[in-house]
């Protein structure tokens, strides 16, 4: 999964990098790099949610294990996107304040 997650790391990074090509390039660069950040994004995401199949074979729990690892996501993503939002608020607060 590390391979699969500096595979991401760096794929996300080239979907928002701009070289300098013509429209027709451009073009080719946007499709090769989403065709890249979504098999990488495969190989680190298969194995995660594999993870439950591995962990236990009743299936109430695989079905548990894997309602709690959405939950997750879905409960701390809006947790931490509001604390950058803050962070910039305040930031800005601050530079303000100071000039």
């Amino acid at each position: 999964m590390f391979i699969g997650a500096f595979l991401v790391t760096l794929t996300t990074l080239a979907l928002f990098l701009s070289p300098d090509l013509s429209s027709a390039g451009k073009l080719v660069y946007a499709y090769v790099t989403y065709i890249a950040w979504s098999v990488s994004y495969s190989i680190l995401d298969i194995p995660y949610w594999s993870l439950s199949a591995a962990i236990t074979k009743d299936a109430a729990e695989r079905l548990f294990l894997q309602r709690m690892g959405w939950s997750g996501c879905c409960t701390l993503w809006p947790i931490l996107r509001l604390h950058d939002v803050y962070s910039v608020w305040r930031k800005r607060e601050t530079r303000s304040v100071s000039t």
